[in-house]
């Protein structure tokens, strides 16, 4: 992180963060993955109404975090 003063104020510039790359999907789970997320994608595409949108935008937040789960084998058979 980068601080200069201009006047009196302080500026603070944010290094860009490097994204790490995930791991990819269990091949046995990518079908169910392509599935929610063409679902998740039609849903989108179909909503007209912004409130709608928000609440597929914060489902599409949580499918990536089953994505995560998935990818590091932290859900159990018995939910599959």
């Amino acid at each position: 992180m980068m601080c200069t003063i201009t006047g009196l104020l302080w500026v603070f510039q944010a290094e860009p963060v490097q994204e790490i790359p995930k791991a990819p999907i269990p091949a046995k789970d990518q079908v169910l993955k392509d599935v929610l997320d063409s679902l998740a994608t039609k849903c989108l595409h179909a909503s007209t109404n912004p409130q709608q949108k928000r609440k597929l935008e914060d489902v599409l937040k949580k499918l990536e975090f089953l994505y995560d789960k998935l990818r590091s084998h932290s859900v159990s058979n018995n939910c599959k």
